[in-house]
């Protein structure tokens, strides 16, 4: 019974049209042609309505998977940036502390003509200019990235509590609707999976490696142990500062939240150049355990703080 069940859905699932476009993006290869995956069918479904406008889920999660409906307007450059530009551009002074950056040449004014420039803050300076990200006009249908294209890093939950509500299969359908229908525009793919711990990275730089990172994303299962998503953010970060070929790479998590963050550090390695975008599906909810209470109670420092910290050490010390 089971098997003609599933045999019919997958009849049901080869004629629809989105099928055809799987096909298309190199998605049905041995490893999904010869087996269907637990539960494929349910991301399949759930991709084929979000995929639809005509959908209520369709019209709620479209600004999600749409990059274009922000790409009209680019944010303004910092005044000051931090990093190394590769471009720069003349520009006057500002501040009088921009002195030691001005071009050497002007050292060699008349005195008085110096000062009053200086004054007028009519001095010039190579001023450097940020890189910034930009929808890259392309006529390729498919994937093909480029430097000057947005890179996405997707750190993708795959602890058990996924499991719960067919979570795992809308992050699935989430993530390859997001991916594919915005191809076109996006650079480099990178991809984490992260539970107890942190997978390895994936990474998609042409159309055989998108194809295999999308089959890779269908074909992931929910079976951690934990979530640690604060390392997994930390390692991204990591990975974003230490490579080039990551710069400017926002970073998209796709998760049900269920997991402790220290938010203060995170936006501490964030700094103001990275970016991080959050998918939570579902409502899940974590307890305030002792060692999560212990934990905040030493980091606020407080006297109701440390009076707590005292009580837990006595409560320990009659435990033993």
């Amino acid at each position: 019974m089971e098997d003609t069940i599933i045999g019919s859905q997958r009849s049901r699932i080869e004629e629809e049209p989105l099928f055809a476009e799987f096909e298309l993006a190199g998605l049905i290869g041995a490893e999904l042609a010869e087996h269907l995956p637990e539960h494929l069918w349910l991301v399949f479904e759930i991709a084929r309505v979000i995929e639809s406008r005509d959908t209520a889920l369709g019209e709620h999660v479209a600004p999600l998977l749409e990059r274009s409906a922000t790409d009209g307007e680019e944010p303004p450059p910092p005044a000051l940036p931090r990093v190394a530009a590769e471009e720069y551009e003349a520009d006057l002074i500002c501040h009088f502390h921009e002195l030691p950056l001005i071009y050497p040449y002007q050292f060699l004014l008349p005195e008085e003509v110096f000062y009053q420039r200086l004054a007028e803050r009519s001095l010039w300076l190579p001023r450097p200019v940020p890189p910034r990200s930009y929808r890259f006009p392309s006529a390729s249908d498919t994937f093909a990235p480029d430097p000057r294209k947005q890179k996405v890093y997707v750190l993708f939950d795959v602890s058990r509590s996924m499991n719960s509500h067919w979570r795992i299969a809308l992050a699935k359908a989430i993530a390859y609707v997001f991916l594919l229908r915005n191809m076109r525009e996006l650079g480099t793919v990178y991809l984490r999976t992260f539970a107890e711990t942190v997978g390895p990275r994936l990474q998609a730089e042409d159309v055989p490696s998108f194809q295999r990172l999308l089959r890779s994303i269908l074909l992931l299962e929910a079976s951690g142990r934990g979530t640690n998503m604060q390392e997994a953010i930390e390692i991204a970060i990591e990975d974003i500062r230490s490579s080039h070929t990551l710069s400017d790479a926002e970073v998209l998590v796709i998760t049900d939240g269920a997991a402790h963050l220290d938010v203060e550090r995170l936006l501490a390695l964030m700094g103001e150049s990275i970016r991080i975008h959050a998918v939570k599906i579902g409502h899940e909810r974590i307890a305030a355990d002792p060692a999560m209470v212990e934990y905040y109670a030493r980091k606020l420092g407080t006297a109701d703080a440390r009076r707590l910290i005292e009580l837990q050490e006595r409560r320990r010390q009659l435990q033993l």
